[in-house]
């Protein structure tokens, strides 16, 4: 497993767990728009120290094993078919939030269930790195 499919695996766990938590958090009945945007810069904080710190580990972890090859076409597509994935998924799921808002949903699940289709995009994406990489795409 190269050292992309190894940062692009911890970021997988790292966005479902940070954002699953505030999710859950974020779904608590009684919650106000101020606390939740008190807790999503929380939880965007906290991402951004986890995220570093995995890509620190695994840049010493995996340096010490053997050298990096430089980025060839293969990773260029592997990224465009990654992309591409992460794409689809978002414009799946952001055609539901007007359908919400015409429903008459309440603006903070609108936001939330947006951004939480940001997240799934992201988690395909990333997801869609490792999964051509081992593949051998």
């Amino acid at each position: 497993m190269s050292f992309r499919s190894r940062s692009a695996a911890a970021t997988v766990v790292a966005i479902a767990v940070i954002f699953g938590v505030y999710f859950w958090w974020s779904s608590a009945p009684g919650r106000t728009s101020g606390q939740v945007l008190g807790e999503l810069i929380l939880t965007i904080i906290v991402l951004t120290v986890v995220i570093t710190a995995f890509e620190i580990v695994v840049a010493i972890v995996y340096r010490r094993r053997r050298g990096e090859r430089m980025a060839d076409e293969r990773d260029a597509l592997i990224s465009a078919k990654s992309a591409r994935n992460g794409y689809f998924a978002l414009l799946a799921g952001v055609w539901y939030a007007p359908v919400m808002a015409l429903t008459g949903a309440p603006s903070l699940a609108i936001a939330n269930f947006t951004l939480g289709m940001i997240v799934v995009a992201e988690i395909v994406n990333f997801g869609s790195r490792v999964f051509y990489d081992l593949r051998g795409a």
